[in-house]
């Protein structure tokens, strides 16, 4: 609940008009935690590899679905770039696979938060974007409250074995 009011802080509903697209960030967030926990779940008795196919299958059809309404043939060089982006993520999704065999999710969660800031620098190198003091806290809220799960864990783990 404490990452979730980290999350509205930045998105800050009722400070201004609140676009659709908003939305689509809070459903992307349960999507992932869906994933995460199937995902945890499911390396008891599955293989990684065959995980790994499935996921992809699921999301390459998923979004063949916009294809026929923005499809633009690609350069050769946007074709390189495009595998390369397939085997780099392929491959750390494979190691994610892996990662969610052997460690808990409140364990890797944090791990996550790295993409924060990838995105904030990737915003501020392609599109000159600069987080705002509300982004800033409202990233803190939600770290602090990955990261207060994290040693919850650890500290009930430890009273049980």
């Amino acid at each position: 609940m404490v990452g979730l009011i980290g999350t509205l802080v930045i998105v800050r509903p009722g400070f201004a008009e609140v676009h659709w697209a908003y939305g689509l960030v809070i459903l992307l967030a349960f999507i992932f935690a869906t994933f995460v926990i199937n995902t945890r779940i499911l390396t008891r008795t599955e293989k990684p590899v065959p995980m790994l196919f499935y996921t992809a299958l699921v999301g390459c059809t998923g979004s063949s679905l916009v294809v026929p309404f923005y499809w633009q043939m690609p350069t050769l060089e946007q074709w390189g770039l495009m595998a390369v982006m397939g085997a780099l993520g392929g491959g750390s999704h494979l190691l994610l696979i892996h990662a969610y065999r052997v460690a808990t999710a409140s364990l890797l969660a944090p791990f996550q938060y790295a993409q924060i800031v990838f995105a904030a620098a990737f915003g501020w190198l392609v599109f000159n974007d600069l987080p705002d003091a509300w982004m800033i806290v409202g990233t803190a809220i939600v770290v602090a409250s990955g990261l207060y799960v994290l040693r919850r864990e650890a500290v009930v783990g430890r009273a049980k074995g």
